[in-house]
């Protein structure tokens, strides 16, 4: 049966899934290698190759979390996803179903925090694990996390898995490394589903657009638009391609050593070109596709700096702008990992866990006027 056509969840999958885990994911087969920091080989040398071997125009159309890093505003997106998210601690608590914890949340909090929130085996930090389960849930939309269960069956420590040393074969069944996990051991690992199937999938007209976008840009930056023609006039002499190439070079020459003044004789004739300059399209063509990468990316198009210029006069705190950071582009990924982290599998009963924002969005708010203030008035005696 083919994982894309949406297969029966047997036992197997609903071991690692926990109850209620959602569809399968499928595996690619036509993406590169990817790589993290934890796997053999962290270079990239595979998209690389690909550019040799392929070309440029064959290489831009495969679709990788490697070429999709390569676009400033996708890596400015993931980073700001994934560092916002993995500074929240995760707790457990007692009360009302609330994936994130804020200073006005009346619950619970356990007075003793189960250790798997701050605890790994591999030699990494829960903060570095945190950031490559929100990866894997950007680009693929699954992740992977190998557990160390205690005598009561819930997990005393966790790993992330990379996502490229794991795949569901076609009978439903999880292989590490290339080995398949026996039914015994399953209860050891827990699959994490996202909200959507990964930005590499869906995305995939807005990464193909920027990389041609990127390559129309080199381009022109190495065959720029003239912004001024030297023309020849009707009564002048003709002069051969080695003269005029020695005249353009002498006027190149001529503005560079004074101050951007050009200078010609009667002969030629400096005409600049009519319209928009290159540059300006390039800017403008470049902001359009950071915006696009922002709405794939689920994140505001203001952080990647790709909006107009603010007022002249504009107040901000800092913790409202991370309340709005939460509310509009966060919770699409800390939803999916709360909602898992809380299944029976993973905590008992009665408990949940959430990332705790306290921190986040309830700092003293800061004014940052981007214009000096009216000075205030003198208080009366």
């Amino acid at each position: 049966m083919s994982l894309r056509s949406g297969p029966a969840r047997t036992s197997s999958v609903l071991a690692v899934l926990g109850q209620g885990g959602g569809p399968v994911p499928a595996r690619d087969v036509s993406r590169l290698p990817l790589s993290s920091p934890f796997s053999n080989d962290s270079s990239h040398l595979a998209q690389w190759i690909a550019d040799d071997v392929l070309g440029a125009t064959a290489a831009a159309g495969i679709n990788s979390r490697a070429s999709a890093m390569r676009l400033p505003g996708i890596a400015r997106a993931r980073n700001l996803l994934v560092t916002a998210i993995a500074r929240n601690p995760i707790v457990a608590y007692r009360g009302p179903a609330v994936a994130a914890l804020t200073a006005d949340d009346t619950v619970e909090r356990l007075p003793t925090q189960p250790s798997w929130t701050t605890e790994t085996r591999d030699g990494s930090s829960s903060e570095l694990r945190h950031v490559w389960t929100v990866d894997d849930l950007v680009f693929y939309g699954w992740s992977l996390w190998r557990r160390y269960n205690g005598a009561d069956g819930f997990p005393i420590a966790a790993d992330h898995i990379n996502y490229d040393d794991w795949e569901i074969d076609a009978d439903n069944r999880l292989l590490v490394g290339g080995v398949m996990v026996s039914f015994a051991e399953e209860r050891n690992w827990t699959l994490i589903p996202g909200l959507h199937e990964g930005v590499l999938t869906f995305g995939a007209d807005v990464l193909r657009d920027g990389r041609e976008l990127a390559g129309i840009v080199r381009e022109r930056l190495l065959n720029p638009v003239p912004d001024v023609n030297l023309e020849a006039q009707p009564d002048s002499e003709d002069m051969t391609d080695t003269e005029w190439l020695a005249f353009v070079n002498a006027y190149v020459a001529n503005r560079k050593v004074n101050k951007g003044v050009g200078f010609t004789n009667r002969y030629v004739k400096a005409v600049a070109f009519p319209g928009r300059k290159d540059s300006d399209l390039m800017v403008d063509s470049r902001n359009a596709s950071v915006v696009d990468q922002a709405r794939l990316m689920g994140v505001h198009a203001g952080l990647l700096d790709a909006t107009a210029p603010k007022a002249s006069l504009n107040y901000e705190t800092q913790a409202g702008t991370n309340r709005e950071f939460v509310d509009f582009d966060l919770w699409t990924y800390m939803l999916p990992l709360a909602a898992r982290f809380s299944m029976a599998d993973f905590t008992p009963r009665g408990q949940r866990a959430a990332f705790d924002l306290t921190d986040f969005t309830g700092a003293t708010s800061t004014s940052t006027p981007t214009a000096p203030a009216e000075p205030a008035e003198e208080p009366a005696p």
